[in-house]
């Protein structure tokens, strides 16, 4: 969960795939194979790796894509600060903070989302509505620093929560999954898309008409993201908000996106994620 999942990305391609592992302990290695592309594959999460990372490839003989300053980025106070005044992006603000700083949330940020710093995937997630929800959640979670986001409700008007990941493949945005769910905190395996055959019906379509629909309507805010970010390589999490603007989630270079989803439940999916994979390959042959 700290790498970009390379063994997925890669798939199809015709590349060999050497994996270099880095710890925060012990000399980097003198030589490595020759390669024709370099590819820093650690997420935000791991930040002294990073930093470990940046100046050992700043003077790489190839071409290194996701360069360590642009990932460490990420992190969702950063991100938030990053891409905030982009007209077409509604960036919901964000910090990070000690449990005292947290405790004196002023009113006026309730409803808020509170979880422990650095977590994904839900992992401690909790949408907070006033101050004594506020003292439960920081005595229940006890992290050390905690990120704190305004929250925004999404839902669209049959009431139902949409949150799409958007793969930005050298900029260009692709669609990777569309998440259906009854409730505020989407993931796509909570979301209910096993049960419900009309959400995977509803996926299908976006996944058939997403450059021509949604690609196109936040063509501006997708474009101004990955200029922003500056990665080869990104993953976003995002919905539409009320106002029709983009609603930004997170960015992070170790989503998970792959192709191993059932294909008697999702036959859509391979042809979304042949897209993303030829546009990987693609991105690879024009580093070389």
């Amino acid at each position: 969960m700290t790498n970009t999942p390379l063994e997925f990305l890669a798939e199809g391609a015709g590349a060999q795939l050497d994996l270099l592992f880095v710890s925060t302990e012990g000399p980097l290695p003198a030589r490595v194979p020759d390669h024709d592309v370099a590819f820093c594959a650690v997420s935000e999460t791991a930040p002294d790796i990073l930093a470990r990372l940046a100046p050992w490839l700043t003077a790489w003989p190839r071409r290194v894509l996701n360069a360590p300053p642009a990932a460490a980025r990420l992190t969702r106070d950063g991100a938030a600060r990053l891409l905030s005044g982009i007209d077409e992006v509604l960036v919901p603000e964000a910090d990070c903070l000690d449990a005292a700083a947290l405790a004196a949330t002023p009113d006026d940020w309730f409803p808020c989302l509170v979880r422990p710093a650095g977590t994904h995937a839900g992992e401690g997630l909790l949408l907070v509505t006033d101050r004594e929800a506020l003292d439960h959640a920081i005595g229940d979670l006890r992290a050390r620093n905690y990120n704190r986001t305004r929250f925004v409700d999404y839902r669209s008007k049959d009431g139902l929560y949409r949150k799409y990941r958007v793969a930005l493949v050298a900029g260009q945005p692709l669609l990777c999954h569309m998440a259906i769910s009854d409730r505020w905190m989407v993931h796509y395996l909570n979301a209910g898309m096993v049960e419900h055959p009309e959400r995977r019906a509803e996926e299908t379509r976006m996944m058939e008409i997403f450059e021509s629909t949604l690609g196109r309507r936040h063509g501006k805010a997708f474009a101004a993201i990955g200029e922003r970010l500056g990665l080869d390589w990104v993953v976003i999490d995002c919905a539409e908000a009320p106002d029709g603007r983009l609603l930004f989630f997170e960015a992070d270079v170790a989503a998970i996106v792959h192709a191993m989803d059932p294909p008697d439940l999702y036959p859509y999916k391979r042809a979304a994620m042949t897209r993303v994979f030829e546009a990987f390959r693609a991105m690879l042959v024009s580093a070389l």
